[in-house]
């Protein structure tokens, strides 16, 4: 194991080199392997790979720390989902993964309330509550020591499989299958192709801007904006010309 993860290494190097010799405004840092989800942490970025774990960089060093089934605490090599609360990374896998620099604690099926071990969306919500999407076992949210589980049986969440999450204060925004699902902690809405502008249900990403937008990247009907109100665009103010003026 340590010979491929040295073998990893150097092939990380020789594509980094061979990129930066022909395209010098880019740096590439993979070798070729499907990377799934990124999450940046001041001068870290942390980057979780199809079958190649989870990886730490330097920002400054460019020092690259590898993180596998083999030599950590990870339960799999397979690392869909990040999220970072203050020194705490929070990783989607086969199973829900906390690390804290030092020590590895798992949630699974077997030894937590946790639905479901497939996880695809990860979000920090207030106090620090942790939204956990599963693929296949809805939702869980982690407060303190507290579980809470929403699914179709027992709420308004229009599918159980969970592709992604974002958070605007108390409302939850939830991509699925079967629409987008907007739940306040008390209330759902769920949008949809027969009750919204929603161009397909299978919402696989979601994301909130500053002027209160939520962006749904779905998986046939493209990028869709909604926002309550209306959605609002950010232009560059055209510059008017005192008249009679000419250019220089």
């Amino acid at each position: 194991m340590k010979n491929l993860s040295t073998l990893f290494v150097i092939c990380a190097i020789a594509c980094w080199s061979n990129c930066f010799a022909q395209y010098p405004d880019w740096i590439n840092y993979t070798n070729g392997q499907s990377v799934y989800v990124l999450s940046d942490n001041g001068n870290e970025l942390w980057i979780g790979a199809s079958q190649g774990g989870l990886v730490k960089l330097d920002k400054t060093t460019e020092e690259m720390t590898f993180y596998d089934h083999a030599n950590s605490g990870l339960p799999h090599n397979d690392v869909s989902a990040l999220a970072i609360d203050g020194s705490d990374i929070w990783i989607g896998t086969w199973g829900l993964v906390k690390f804290d620099g030092t020590n590895w604690a798992e949630y699974n099926e077997s030894n937590s309330p946790l639905p479901y071990n497939r996880i695809y969306a990860l979000a920090i919500g207030g106090s620090d509550n942790i939204w956990i999407g599963t693929y296949g076992g809805g939702l869980a949210e982690i407060d303190g020591a507290n579980w809470r589980i929403y699914d179709r049986s027992n709420s308004a969440l229009p599918d159980n499989w969970i592709n992604s999450i974002a958070i605007d204060g108390s409302n939850k925004w939830i991509g699925t299958w079967g629409g987008l699902a907007e739940f306040d902690g008390s209330n759902w809405t769920v949008h949809n192709t027969s009750n919204s502008g929603l161009p397909d249900n299978w919402a696989l990403a979601v994301a909130i801007d500053r002027n209160g937008n939520i962006w749904s990247g779905t998986w046939l009907g493209g990028l869709a904006a909604y926002r309550k109100g209306g959605v609002i665009i950010n232009r560059r103010p055209q510059v008017r010309r005192p008249a009679g003026r000419r250019r220089p």
